[in-house]
């Protein structure tokens, strides 16, 4: 999801100038809601990390890392937790390729305004 949806966000022409290359996983953490009961809270934290770089010259233009979480609370359902996993997974993916694009458009408005 993180890739298709970056490609459909991202600005594109008849010429490629840049290479985007990205890095994106997934951390699955259990937290225990209250002491001795079986109440627990999934954790899943995305971490990314993207490299643009000048496609002509080779040169790394910027480049970052970033980490997001979200979390849910587990239930005896193994389907219903699966399911729950990854309607997260899909929307911190889609919410980290939106923050690549906001930061790489941000990159060259700033370099543009400053040259």
């Amino acid at each position: 999801d993180f890739y298709n949806h970056l490609e459909n966000i991202l600005p594109y022409g008849n010429e490629i100038k840049y290479i985007l290359t990205s890095n994106i996983a997934f951390l699955k953490d259990i937290s225990i809601i209250q002491e001795n009961s079986d109440i627990l809270r999934e954790i899943i934290t995305v971490r990314v990390t993207y490299t643009l770089t000048d496609k002509g010259t080779g040169k790394i233009i910027t480049s970052g890392k970033f980490s997001r979480l979200s979390s849910f609370n587990t239930t005896f359902s193994p389907y219903s937790n699966l399911v729950k996993q990854q309607d997260i997974q899909r929307n911190l993916a889609m919410m980290s390729a939106e923050e690549v694009r906001n930061r790489i458009m941000l990159f060259i408005e700033n370099s543009a305004i400053t040259k």
